[in-house]
């Protein structure tokens, strides 16, 4: 609970800061596109929108506590009480829960002209499961992240949040659940298998141009089927009201745990052009109108896995189809995993089809509870327009503690 109250304090000063800042610098020391912006008005949207669902974060975990203070019959137990009435109520606080903290660095290296850049990431992971006479009616996740980038010319450190969602499960059983806050969308290869904070990726990104969004989605899990449907902003990791941008998106499949998965996906949304240029009016990127309908699977067969995620739609109305085929191998320790996938980007414009096609081989050893290393080789076979063709060499050591 001071991990999120910690949170939502910095989050409300951060954005109470930039909309002083904005109101105070003259205008003609400002960036255009910031000064026509609303700041102080989205600002203030920010802290009440991430602060509504860190209210109703801690009134979750405080009727959990109330709980256990009434099954123990008397007041809220002292600091130097130790007597087993204070021993239940630390122990429903604590139980189902875990907090990690999650430090990682990586070298990353242009195999074309030797660029060379290294970037650090801090974060701390929390999960707990809220239960009641032994059943479960929520889970919170929270995964708050500060990463920087040496070498590129921007030192800064820069906040994200991965997950900060609030699932409720009260009705799971009848295969209705409420998640609010800021999730990963459901789409795809990445919303069953998480590779935040690892080399590891799929098309998420650049297939939708929004990996995780704030919003509110319906999901559940029957004997045979899974599914989760979405509507969000469309802003991604910013809390933004200031367009039109939205997100409608949804997958239903069969069990994630099958050793065959199958999946369908659909996208529908507005959403920022992440290759265009920060317009002038708005400081970001051109809103597109975009649309996919994509299918995915994965067949594993002892200790290999064969991966394959399609999508197809449009950008605006221009034809668009894009997906990775990956292959992979694990130890029977499952300290080692390996991988090679195949990921293709195409598109057809006015001047006709254009493609990016990309190979990568990677690896993972995972040396105990909480170190792992990790190596990454991506080569382009195929590049859109006159951009030229290079290669890129990651590496990365990850302590979680």
């Amino acid at each position: 609970m001071a991990c999120l109250l910690l949170v939502g304090s910095m989050e409300a000063a951060t954005a109470a800061a930039d909309a002083l800042k904005d109101a105070n610098v003259a205008p003609s020391h400002r960036n255009t596109a910031a000064y026509q912006r609303p700041c102080c008005r989205s600002g203030a949207l920010a802290v009440s929108a991430r602060g509504a669902l860190l209210v109703v974060t801690l009134m979750v975990l405080g009727v959990k506590s109330v709980t256990a203070m009434d099954h123990m019959g008397g007041a809220f137990p002292g600091p130097d009480d130790d007597s087993p009435r204070a021993a239940e109520f630390i122990r429903a606080i604590h139980e189902n829960a875990r907090a990690t903290l999650d430090v990682s660095t990586r070298g990353i290296l242009s195999t074309r002209d030797g660029d060379a850049h290294a970037q650090e990431f801090v974060g701390i992971d929390v999960h707990k499961v809220v239960s009641d006479r032994g059943r479960d009616w929520a889970t919170l996740r929270l995964q708050v992240y500060g990463d920087r980038l040496d070498g590129s010319g921007e030192h800064r450190w820069r906040h994200e949040f991965r997950f900060f969602d609030l699932n409720l499960t009260r009705f799971g059983r009848n295969g209705v659940n409420l998640r609010l806050g800021h999730f990963e969308l459901p789409y795809g290869l990445e919303e069953l298998l998480d590779t935040n904070g690892t080399l590891r990726d799929f098309i998420h990104v650049r297939n939708l141009g929004v990996k995780a969004d704030w919003g509110a989605s319906l999901n559940g899990v029957f004997p045979r089927l899974e599914y989760e449907i979405a509507v969000t902003q469309g802003s991604g990791n910013d809390f933004s009201t200031h367009d039109d941008r939205f997100i409608a998106v949804g997958r239903v499949g069969t069990p994630r745990d099958d050793a065959i998965v199958l999946g369908l996906s659909g996208f529908h949304g507005r959403v920022e052009a992440r290759d265009s240029p920060p317009t002038q009016s708005s400081g970001r990127g051109r809103i597109v109108s975009r649309n996919r309908a994509g299918i995915d699977a994965q067949l594993y067969r002892g200790l290999a896995g064969l991966l394959a995620d399609v999508s197809f739609g449009d950008d605006d109305g221009f034809p668009v189809l894009n997906g990775l085929v990956e292959l992979d191998w694990r130890s029977r320790s499952e300290r080692f995993f390996g991988y090679l996938q195949t990921r293709y980007f195409t598109r057809r414009a006015s001047s006709g089809w254009s493609a990016d096609v990309q190979n990568i081989v990677g690896a993972q050893y995972v040396a105990d509870a909480h170190w792992s290393v990790a190596a990454e080789l991506a080569q382009d076979l195929m590049t859109a327009g006159d951009a030229a063709r290079t290669g890129t060499v990651r590496v990365q050591a990850r302590y979680r503690l």
